[in-house]
Order: C-alpha cells, then structure tokens, then sequence
C-alpha cells in the first residue's frame, strides 16, 4: 500500500473527515487531500504529528 492509501485508510478507521483530521492537524484540508492523492507528501513534523494523531508507529504508517 503507498503512503496515501494508508494515511487515507487510518483517517477512515477514525471516522473523521478530512476536514477534522486537517483542523487537527493545523493544516488546510486541501493539504492533507494532497498527502491522500500522493501528489505532496507531509513534513517530518507533520508526519510525526499524523502518527500521533493515528496512534501509529512511524514505520506503520509508512509501509502500510
């Protein structure tokens, strides 16, 4: 699975939108569509805060 996909499935497992998890998160909800899409990809400080956020080890969230 690529990093979108996974970012996206764990967002869905919360039950939250985008727009939740990107208030969360103190990012723009166009922001995170764009790390879901793989068409950006976060900071390492927002990748530490999505796996905080998700309760997830960084290696999860990267090679899920």
């Amino acid at each position: 699975m690529n990093f979108g996909k996974s970012i996206k499935k764990h967002r869905l497992k919360l039950n939250k939108s985008q727009k939740e998890i990107a208030s969360e998160l103190h990012i723009t909800p166009q922001t995170l569509s764009k790390w879901e899409t793989n068409k950006s990809q976060p900071s390492i400080e927002d990748l530490v805060a999505l796996k905080e956020l998700y309760n997830l080890s960084l290696d999860e969230i990267l090679t899920e």
